[in-house]
């Protein structure tokens, strides 16, 4: 009980957890359906614990779309799998490999793949025409850089990965009318970026979520670069957008090197900045999206399910 809900950072916690059972044993069919894991300051925390108490159901939809091929945050990622009776992955069906060294949290034993409603929403109700020569590029915030590169947040490690976008940046800016960085850090004054690019071009556009964030971009950019792998690269996949990603090898699980392997080869993802710049100012002019949509699809079906009938899905198994 104390793994999933610490009763020091809720007063009263005891009470309200007695009152949730109380509550919960009145209903004679209930489930609960969770979406991604638990919080240890929220309500749901006590139904998800109340449900593990009185041994009910709990049915938990992946959240987020690294989960499934992502190795280097296992135990952020497990921390979802502990407490559902069923987790209703994006398409995967099998743990990575990496994680069975975690056995003694117990994993829920049946992984159902399904639909991802966020995904599926993304794909069927895209407002996408790629009329507008834009290319759009989120930077990571400077916090979960130590995640996405497989180490530890340090000065070097955000230089590196701005040098290699403020490459891209600097290299592809003609072939553009406009490019938006979303500044999703610190202030753009004190990001390493700032003295790498050319400001002054009046091409480039700063943003930041004070003002909007990436995904009010999607719908008019033409193609996105992210700097990491993270859900945002599924999301402008999921929209059909051509989207390109720099990545780290060491992030993808044992099971998954063939995807990686495809997609690296498709030029989609690129552990060079070189090799992506070439790729889209080869492509530039072309449909861009036409020379990977095969392997951009298959790598969707196993990590970024989605369908139009996703509820219905979800009703039949619940």
């Amino acid at each position: 009980m104390a793994r999933i809900m610490p009763t020091f950072l809720v007063e009263d916690a005891n009470n309200i957890l007695l009152k949730c059972i109380k509550l919960i044993k009145k209903k004679q069919s209930v489930k609960l359906i969770t979406l991604g894991g638990i919080t240890s300051a929220h309500y749901a925390s006590f139904f998800t614990s109340t449900f593990r108490i009185l041994n009910k159901k709990i049915f938990t939809l992946q959240h987020g779309g690294m989960i499934g091929y992502e190795q280097s945050m296992p135990m952020h990622y497990l921390s979802y799998m502990t407490y559902p009776s069923i987790f209703l992955s994006a398409g995967w069906t099998q743990y990575p490999s990496e994680y069975k060294k975690f056995k003694k949290y117990k994993l829920c034993k049946k992984i159902i793949p399904i639909a991802n409603p966020y995904f599926s929403n993304l794909k069927y109700n895209k407002i996408c025409s790629l009329k507008e020569n834009i290319l759009l590029i989120p930077l990571s915030k400077f916090v979960y850089l130590d995640d996405k590169n497989f180490n530890n947040v340090t000065d070097l490690n955000i230089l590196n990965l701005r040098i290699k976008i403020s490459k891209i940046i600097n290299t592809c800016e003609k072939y553009f009318d406009k490019i938006i960085i979303v500044l999703r850090s610190e202030n753009f004054a004190i990001d390493p970026i700032s003295k790498l690019i050319n400001i002054n071009n009046n091409k480039l556009v700063i943003s930041n979520p004070d003002n909007y964030n990436a995904s009010y971009y999607f719908k008019k950019t033409k193609c996105v670069v992210w700097d990491v792998i993270s859900t945002g690269f599924i999301e402008t996949l999921s929209m059909g957008i051509p989207t390109f990603a720099l990545t780290d090898d060491t992030r993808w699980s044992y099971d998954s090197k063939k995807t990686l392997k495809n997609l690296k080869d498709s030029k989609i993802v690129s552990n060079s900045e070189d090799e992506l710049i070439t790729f889209i100012i080869k492509n530039i002019f072309d449909d861009i999206y036409k020379k990977n949509i095969n392997v951009a699809n298959l790598f969707k079906k196993n990590y970024a399910l989605s369908e139009k009938n996703w509820l219905d899905q979800i009703k039949k198994i619940i």
